[in-house]
């Protein structure tokens, strides 16, 4: 005589149990999620610091930052975007002096640019996958009428990510810096800069 009488879950039961891995997922999906982007974030973070060492050490061995899209043709305008290819101005870093292995990603740069984004359309050209977009800033003494102050030797640079949200918050507010203090996927780009006046000016 079998003493134990073996009997299947009930139709009560089984709900039961999916209901409780239903609560478990909802609560464990978004903090993976955050965790997710929160790492991303710290990746940009990390490639934009590295990014900025090579960069001043450009400087020191050429007494110049790498050039950027004015600053290799000044006189045309409407600027060529082929000039502010980011990919492209960066590659300087990497040959002949190796400053960089290679120039690292945006994590948060999807397949596509959004074209409706000027500023984006011209900084975002290759891949993907897509780098950081890499801009100069300032002036050595002004130039010939209808060129760039800054042309060929800028004073400060600046690396961008386009953060969570993955637009190029800068062409639609101004420069508008993440902060995860907003919420994770908040907007705001991930921004880096640095150069003569940004050193001066945090003395």
């Amino acid at each position: 005589m079998n003493l134990f009488k073996q009997r299947g879950f009930t139709l009560i039961e089984l709900l039961i149990v999916i209901a409780i891995i239903l609560i478990l997922i909802a609560i464990a999906l978004p903090n993976f999620l955050e965790a997710q982007i929160r790492a991303k974030v710290t990746k940009a973070q990390g490639e934009m610091r590295t990014l900025g060492t090579a960069i001043e050490a450009y400087y020191t061995d050429y007494n110049q930052y790498p050039a950027d899209g004015d600053d290799l043709d000044p006189t045309l305008f409407p600027f060529d975007p082929a000039n502010f290819d980011s990919f492209t101005r960066m590659k300087v870093l990497t040959t002949p002096i190796a400053y960089l292995t290679e120039i690292p990603f945006d994590p948060f740069h999807g397949e596509t640019v959004d074209l409706s984004q000027t500023s984006a359309a011209v900084l975002f050209l290759t891949g993907p996958p897509f780098t950081y977009a890499y801009n100069t800033f300032g002036s050595y003494g002004a130039q010939s009428p209808g060129t760039p102050d800054n042309f060929g030797r800028p004073d400060d640079w600046g690396v961008t990510s386009l953060g969570p949200n993955g637009l190029f918050d800068a062409d639609i507010n101004g420069p508008v810096y993440y902060s995860a203090t907003n919420g994770t996927k908040s907007v705001g780009d991930i921004i880096r800069k640095g150069g003569r006046r940004t050193i001066l000016d945090s003395l």
